[in-house]
């Protein structure tokens, strides 16, 4: 048995679907990193694909920034953060020429970005544990909460996990392989005292070293290097 994590999608639907056509599907799990959606063109068509396939998927800083972007806080931020390319991807793909409407389906995303979960632990057949967060437990915040690690995940800091966004080098936890996006790096992925960024920046093509939708494939049966799969961004 195998699973395989897929890091940042924001909106690149063409480079996530040709990302999956190189992935075995037999006998692996396959799990999204979150921030679906904003800053690309199609984050509308990520999202419907994602739902009607029932793909696995944990919640990012986007699903974060859709679920409240009424809320006084995050208008501003939802609107800064990609929100306004995530508007035009369903108004084009519908499409809608109704704000009210257009308010519906951003509704309806925001329900299921709710349901998503915020973390996932997997067992494997050897000592190590995966955790995956978006973000991952930062070394600073693992000592705040005295190296317990399941204090980390419980914590709630007015309704957000702070490894929603944490940017900050992530905890060495014993028996414990983090694995998140969320931190887009030239050259990613880049594996660090054990744990894995595999946010390769498929939205950033102007940045050198990134432009990449990234996944690796580890074998939970063997405690062996993971299989790579890269995809070049060909969104427009």
């Amino acid at each position: 048995m195998h699973v395989t994590f897929i890091g940042d999608i924001h909106g690149c639907y063409q480079s996530m679907l040709a990302l999956l056509e190189k992935i075995p599907k037999k006998n692996n799990r396959i799990i999204f990193l979150g921030d679906l959606i904003n800053k690309g063109p199609r984050s509308y068509e990520v999202y419907q694909f994602i739902r009607g396939n029932e793909y696995e998927c944990i919640k990012g800083n986007h699903e974060y920034y859709c679920i409240f972007r009424d809320k006084k806080n995050y208008k501003e931020i939802w609107k800064n953060s990609g929100g306004a390319q995530t508007v035009k991807s369903i108004e084009k793909s519908l499409p809608l020429h109704s704000p009210k409407k257009t308010a519906y389906v951003l509704s309806e995303m925001s329900s299921f970005f709710s349901l998503l979960p915020e973390f996932l632990i997997i067992k494997t057949a050897f000592k190590t544990r995966f955790l995956v967060t978006h973000g991952g437990i930062s070394t600073t915040f693992y000592r705040k909460n005295r190296y317990h690690l399941q204090d980390c995940l419980d914590a709630d800091f007015v309704s957000n996990k702070p490894y929603f966004f944490n940017k900050e080098p992530l905890a060495v936890i014993p028996e414990v392989t983090q694995v998140i996006g969320h931190q887009p790096t030239p050259y990613a992925p880049i594996h660090i005292n054990g744990n894995y960024l595999i946010d390769s920046g498929c939205v950033y093509n102007e940045r050198r070293g990134m432009g990449y939708l990234s996944a690796l494939m580890f074998d939970l049966n063997d405690a062996s290097t993971p299989i790579l799969f890269r995809q070049p961004n060909i969104d427009v």
